[in-house]
């Protein structure tokens, strides 16, 4: 091989970021307008969401816990009926479909002679 064919190996480059500051952005439009628009956080914006500590009602968020926990039961429990009703579809169809009879048990009462 020619020295010239070979290509050198590349190492890779770091990029360092720089942090964002709080402050109106650099490359804004010019106008107070715009400046103003940007100088609010919007962290400073989600504070009026925040509730204090004491404020908290965990008798409620257990509650809500319990509902909740009582949902995701009954939704595995109709969830395990369906499928058992599904294959017990399918054995009585494949049963039919291969020509067999008494595929489904049927209750009937004895039939008294007249």
């Amino acid at each position: 091989m020619r020295s010239e064919q070979r290509q050198p190996s590349e190492t890779g480059r770091v990029i360092t970021f720089r942090q964002r500051s709080s402050g109106p952005l650099q490359n804004s439009a010019s106008g107070n307008e715009s400046a103003a628009k940007f100088d609010t956080s919007t962290v400073a914006d989600l504070q009026k969401y925040q509730r204090a500590r004491e404020e908290e009602d965990y008798r409620h968020r257990m509650v809500v816990n319990g509902l909740a926990l009582a949902f995701c039961i009954v939704l595995a429990v109709a969830g395990v009926w369906l499928v058992n009703e599904i294959a017990e579809m399918k054995r009585i169809q494949d049963c039919v479909l291969s020509g067999r009879a008494g595929c489904i048990p049927l209750d009937l009462p004895p039939h008294r002679g007249g």
